[in-house]
């Protein structure tokens, strides 16, 4: 008896109620009800022809960074099976435009409106739940350019002249990230070609806030007080009249606690960084430094260093007129002590502040997490550009994701 095979169509030509009360059909609605795009004009007024509707196709990105799709192709496959979620969801009224009219849309739209966006949708659930930016945790994401460069079975595989940028995401620089988790417990060194999103986020409810993507070879406090100006001109209503931040030592520099606690009235509970610290010298009980001979050492002058904010202390040998095993001049040895000015804004480790802020750090990292997710470590685009874009929908999607209302009502 022959086999009987009954081939169903990919695309469904008919609107059913199973395919207009599916779960991502009621998810992506209930996101877009809350995104007002009204400052974004539809289409082209000028000369030439109107284009798609750049609703829709905000919409449709939103869908591509938050669905974590490999390629704008695998996008337009889905629009297309999906017929009743593209044309009354996303807004595409006729036909789901070509790959190449996303990849010209992606490369040419303006990551500030990004934010803009994201902020309107913060500030209305912010003020809906009646609450306020206590709490802030920064931090920065390598994202790992595609480029022959990064590919270890390329014979151009160059990571160590960074005076030869790649043909491909030329925008990119050499950078360097560092693991100590390794069981050995040797910190291991590993070089990309790429850039970095240094990103705030509220920690009280892992909302993403503001963002840069930089270079990679930029350092997290040359960046830092940029994110904070982008903060006070997106979010300055809705600012605590006293900030917390929290951070990694990555940001232990002296002017973090300035700038965060002049523009922000904000206090900092960031790690120590331990890189450039010295044991601890032998010291009597006044205070004063022990010389290699057990000697207590006597005072020989202060003086207050302003440029690297610090009293230095001077200690000369005792005992001048004796003889010394270790005295190598008539001079005799000296010692330094330091004493580092107040930091505005530092909170100390030992304090149990900071214990309670530093434990909202992991909100930053969770966010970093779902950027990771989605494959947005490793983008396959090539343009700095269209990376940030990319990025911005997904951080868009995130602040619009529907368990944000929530958790914002606990914080509150």
């Amino acid at each position: 008896m022959p086999k009987h095979i009954y081939l169903e169509p990919e695309i469904i030509f008919h609107c059913t109620n199973d395919e207009m009360n599916t779960e991502f059909v009621k998810e992506y609605s209930q996101m877009f009800e809350s995104l007002d795009l009204s400052s974004i004009p539809r289409c082209n007024n000028g000369a030439g022809s109107s284009g798609y509707d750049q609703h829709a196709m905000i919409k449709a990105l939103i869908v591509y960074s938050k669905e974590g799709y490999r390629s704008v192709l695998q996008l337009v496959r889905e629009l297309k099976a999906k017929p009743y979620f593209s044309r009354y969801v996303l807004g595409f009224k006729d036909t789901v435009p070509d790959s190449s009219t996303f990849y010209r849309f992606i490369n040419s739209f303006n990551q500030d409106q990004i934010i803009s966006l994201c902020a309107q949708v913060n500030k209305a659930k912010l003020r809906y739940a009646v609450s306020k930016i206590k709490t802030i945790a920064i931090d920065a994401k390598p994202i790992v350019a595609n480029t022959k460069e990064n590919n270890p079975k390329c014979f151009v595989h160059n990571l160590s002249d960074k005076t030869i940028s790649p043909k491909r995401n030329e925008e990119s620089a050499l950078g360097y990230l560092t693991s100590t988790n390794d069981i050995n417990g040797k910190a291991k060194v590993i070089f990309f070609w790429g850039y970095k999103i240094h990103l705030i986020v509220d920690a009280d409810t892992d909302t993403p806030l503001v963002w840069k993507i930089e270079p990679a070879n930029r350092r997290e406090s040359s960046v830092a007080p940029e994110l904070y100006e982008l903060l006070i001109e997106h979010y300055h209503e809705l600012l605590d009249n006293i900030v917390y931040q929290t951070a990694d030592k990555a940001y232990d520099a002296r002017h973090i606690y300035e700038v965060f606690f002049t523009k922000l009235n904000g206090y900092s509970a960031i790690s120590k960084n331990m890189r450039r610290t010295v044991t601890d010298k032998k010291l009597a009980a006044d205070g004063s430094p022990i010389c290699r001979a057990g000697h207590k050492m006597r005072s020989n002058g202060s003086w207050h260093d302003a440029d690297n904010y610090r009293y230095r202390y001077k200690f000369r040998c005792p005992r001048l007129r004796f003889e010394c095993l270790y005295r190598k001049s008539d001079y005799g040895c000296t010692k330094f002590l330091q004493e580092t000015d107040p930091i505005p804004g530092n909170i100390e480790p030992f304090q149990q502040k900071y214990a309670e802020l530093y434990s909202k750090r992991q909100s930053v990292e969770r966010v970093n997490a779902y950027l990771t997710g989605i494959g947005f470590d490793f983008p396959n685009h090539f343009s700095k550009k269209s990376i940030q874009n990319l990025i911005g929908f997904a951080l868009l999607a995130k602040a619009l994701s529907k368990n944000r209302l929530s958790k914002l009502h606990l914080a509150a």
